[in-house]
This record gives C-alpha cells, structure tokens and sequence, in this order.
C-alpha cells in the first residue's frame, strides 16, 4: 500500500497571542537554516535503512502555541518523525495521536530536536502536534520531516 501524507496547517493559542501557522514559507535565513537541520538529520536516517516519505513541513509559531497537522501511515511499517527549529527556539516537542486521541509517541524533553519513532498499528490518519515550548522571539521558525521504511 502507498503511504499518504498530508500535511493541514492548525494553530491552537495557548498563549496570548496567535502566529499565522498558514503564513508564506519565505525564504530567509530563518527557513534556510531549518531546512539545512533537516538535511543533516536525514544522512542519519537514510543510513539506518529510512526513506524520506514527503516534503518537510516548515512554518513558524509563537511561544507556546500548538499547530497540528494530520498525517496518513500504514499499518506495519515504521516511521520516524524529526522536529528541528531555528536559532531562538529553546524547546520544541512533538506528540503523535490516534484517531482516538490516545498517544502513540511523544518527545516532550526540553530540547529543540523531538524525535519520535513509531510502528504505525492500523492505516489510517494520524494527528501530529507541534509545541512551541520555549520560543525567545515573537515566533520561531520549525521544521518536521517524515522517513518510513
């Protein structure tokens, strides 16, 4: 079976004020240094028998707002999930869910590189929420890839 992913930008305020989590992507040295992050992250991966499965999603969210995105894993196989963040971003943290809401995987340790490693149990979709812990700017720029094998 083919993996779909989708990826559908959600912000939930936690805090006072809301960023854009559907803001453009621009290309500055915020989202450059996101995406070099994720390429380093990816030789470690693809060396461990991974495949990058889709495109990084990279937006941006306030200190400690949550954006959700929905993904699509099948059943068996094994994926992991690698969160990375700009340079004022202390803490990022990275929670995947069930159609039911249960946890399957979370990184919540207070670093600024969550990695979450799954079987997914069913096909089916999947809630992944990104948490802007510690943020020391009006928002921070993240970055999350998905590998399977």
């Amino acid at each position: 079976m083919r993996l779909a992913l989708r990826w559908i930008p959600f912000v939930v305020a936690l805090g006072a004020g809301t960023a854009s989590a559907a803001a453009a992507q621009p290309d500055n040295r915020y989202t450059r240094l996101v995406r070099d992050q994720l390429t380093r992250a990816a030789a470690v991966f693809v060396d461990r028998g991974f495949r990058v499965a889709d495109q990084p999603v990279l937006d941006r969210l306030g200190p400690e707002e949550t954006a959700t995105h929905e993904v699509t894993l099948t059943g068996g196989r094994e994926y992991v999930l690698v969160g990375v963040c700009d340079e004022d971003c202390q803490d990022v943290d990275l929670r995947l869910l069930d159609a039911d809401g249960d946890v399957l995987a979370e990184d919540v340790a207070a670093d600024d590189t969550p990695i979450l490693m799954v079987r997914a149990p069913r096909t089916g979709s999947y809630r992944l929420q990104v948490v802007m812990a510690r943020c020391s700017a009006s928002v921070c720029w993240y970055g999350v890839q998905l590998y399977r094998r």
